[in-house]
């Protein structure tokens, strides 16, 4: 298993992907590290060459990432990810290969806890900050959190690791990256429409906003309070649509497109790779049937309320 680490800065993911290594039994790679050793140059003065985001990713990060992933095909790994690890260039190496990505979540307080500084050669700086500072890196935190929150949800799993020490978080991912393989085994068994539908609810429910919350009961809850719930679920939903659908041959993914409406009304021949309009139909389809499964869950719980 290859396992990617991402999060904000500072999150954790250097010191709790070397103990999650250690307990997998494999190695552990930190991309900064990496990318100083491809290039033999400072992080502090690569970002200099390349002044704006997009460019260090695109020159840099992607292409250390990319030839760690060919050297290393076959070899089960951890890694921890620069913040923008699952943004343009670098998710465009990341989701043709063969891994699982963990995101990593915690609150800015337990973050600016763990800030470290560093000189341009990457070398640890000692240094303490004042009140003013603190509340300053604070609201850079918060709005790291806001800009990289958005691609954490490309992520396969997410983690909330707030008052957890580094070997409970560490096993903690353990745990859920052991569901997640059994899920993806489950994926294998799909054959039908409906099997899909539950796989994906199943999914959705495992992908964690708190540690009292998750994304299906946050839908159903908005359901029954407004009768609509917010698009950035939908987006949640469409990702886990199409990492089913990923993992399913050919063969059953055009079975299933020919239960629906759309499927059954068209004439196309079973080709071989699936049409993009195949799999974009049958995507939504599910989307539908997902979204409707949600309704009615909402729908009989309040009912069961309104009696119990």
């Amino acid at each position: 298993m290859r396992v990617f680490l991402g999060g904000v800065g500072c999150v954790g993911k250097t010191t709790i992907g070397a103990c999650l290594a250690a307990r997998l039994g494999c190695r552990f790679y930190d991309l900064d590290v990496e990318i100083e050793r491809h290039f033999g140059k400072s992080i502090a003065r690569l970002r200099a060459e390349a002044p704006f985001p997009d460019t260090f990713r695109r020159l840099f990060a992607s292409v250390a990432l990319k030839k760690l992933l060919q050297s290393e095909q076959s070899s089960d790994f951890v890694m921890a990810l620069t913040p923008s690890g699952l943004m343009d260039s670098m998710w465009r190496v990341l989701k043709t290969a063969d891994r699982v990505v963990v995101a990593l979540q915690d609150s800015p307080e337990n973050i600016l806890s763990r800030i470290t500084f560093y000189d341009a050669e990457s070398k640890p700086i000692i240094r303490t900050l004042n009140e003013k500072e603190r509340r300053c890196y604070l609201r850079e935190i918060r709005k790291d959190a806001t800009y990289f929150g958005r691609s954490f949800y490309k992520a396969d799993i997410r983690v909330d690791i707030d008052g957890l020490d580094v070997d409970t978080s560490a096993a903690k991912i353990q745990r859920l990256l052991g569901e997640w393989q059994d899920a993806k085994q489950r994926a294998v068994s799909v054959r039908f429409l409906s099997d899909a539908v539950d796989v994906i609810r199943e999914r959705v429910a495992a992908l964690r906003l708190s540690k009292k919350a998750d994304v299906w009961s946050t839908i159903l809850r908005q359901i029954r309070k407004k009768q609509c719930f917010d698009h950035r679920y939908a987006e949640a939903i469409i990702k886990c649509i199409g990492s089913l659908l990923d993992k399913l041959d050919d063969e059953t993914v055009i079975a299933m497109w020919r239960e629906t409406e759309t499927g059954m009304a068209e004439n196309a021949e079973d080709a071989q790779p699936v049409p993009d309009f195949i799999r974009m139909s049958l995507e939504m389809e599910l989307l539908e049937a997902v979204t409707e499964s949600a309704y009615d869950e909402a729908k009989a719980s309040r009912t069961n309320n309104m009696f119990s």
